[in-house]
């Protein structure tokens, strides 16, 4: 999960999920794949918290999602 300050004065935090794709080999990354602004708010701590909360079933649908907006590069 990443967090970034947003020029949003009522919500000037956000947080997004970013997916690492790492070499066949596992020593580099090669890519990566990020989800928009899941969520926002007030304070960096509650948008850490509200990611945090997300399920693994809810970051495994994220992922699959850009995934599948992916499908033309062969090598996703």
């Amino acid at each position: 999960m990443y967090l970034e300050e947003d020029p949003d004065l009522d919500a000037p935090f956000a947080g997004a999920l970013l997916f690492v794709r790492w070499s066949p080999e596992g020593d580099q990354p090669v890519g990566h794949l990020e989800t928009e602004h899941l969520v926002r708010g007030r304070k960096r701590s509650d948008v850490k918290l509200q990611l945090g909360a997300l399920t693994l079933h809810d970051v495994k649908n994220h992922l699959e999602r850009l995934i599948a907006t992916k499908q033309e590069l062969s090598d996703w």
